[in-house]
């Protein structure tokens, strides 16, 4: 009984220093992103240009952070769920509810123009892969790996509905551009659907990271969500040029 018991402090204690760890980390990330854009103003560049420093300045550093804390706290659990590859029927069946939940998003997009700027084919070409790359691949990642790998599995010992919430809620208010300004105005800073896009992801994700462990399944079905969602106006132009 006293090794169970001592067994069960160490993970508390295990899980309080990961759960640290997350918290410095997401502050860390809010305070990088009004540092950056303090001093630039993204909005003054190309597009293309914008997404490369946003891709570069804004959202490496973040992931390289995460990677740095995954390998500092060396947790077992993130590590078993890094290591345990999703099956393909998995991905088939989570890209494809990803697919449906981003539609409405899709169907938004689709009626987009890109910009004057983005007159020549190469450009839309760069700017569309600039995009799946920083909001596919990068976004996902780094989200995905805090929430449903740190911050999940740091508060995993206090059970499984603490877990789902304690990792939905934050997720859904990181998306929340001023939580201030929603206290104090009502005001949102995001459409309704959006918020709604990100509650269901959310909860999708801590749904897959309860039932199968695999981490990289949270990461594929939030990333495919992103893409199939970003896309619109890339299909409006080949669609232009079929016709």
């Amino acid at each position: 009984m006293k090794s169970i018991g001592n067994s069960f402090r160490w993970k508390q204690d295990s899980a309080l220093r990961s759960l640290v760890f997350v918290v410095g980390l997401l502050a860390w990330s809010k305070i990088w992103d009004t540092f950056i854009l303090g001093r630039i103003q993204l909005e003054n560049y190309p597009p293309v240009t914008g997404m490369l420093i946003s891709i570069l300045v804004l959202e490496l550093p973040k992931l390289f952070a995460v990677i740095l804390v995954v390998t500092k706290l060396q947790s077992p659990d993130v590590r078993r769920s890094l290591s345990s590859w999703p099956t393909v029927p998995q991905c088939v069946m989570w890209i494809f509810m990803a697919i449906w939940l981003s539609l409405p998003e899709f169907a938004k997009t689709v009626r987009w123009n890109y910009a004057p700027e983005l007159s020549t084919s190469a450009s839309r070409v760069m700017i569309t892969s600039l995009d799946l790359i920083y909001f596919g691949l990068l976004i996902p990642l780094r989200e995905e790996t805090i929430f449903r790998g740190l911050l999940y599995y740091s508060i995993r010992p206090w059970g499984k509905a603490v877990a789902f919430f304690g990792t939905w809620i934050p997720f859904i208010l990181m998306h929340i551009p001023s939580i201030p300004e929603l206290l104090m105005n009502g005001d949102l800073g995001i459409g309704v659907w959006h918020l709604v896009f990100v509650a269901v992801l959310g909860a999708a994700t801590g749904y897959i990271i309860q039932s199968t462990g695999k981490l990289w399944l949270c990461i594929l079905f939030h990333g495919s969500a992103n893409s199939f969602g970003l896309i619109g106006p890339f299909v409006k132009y080949l669609n232009s040029l079929l016709n």
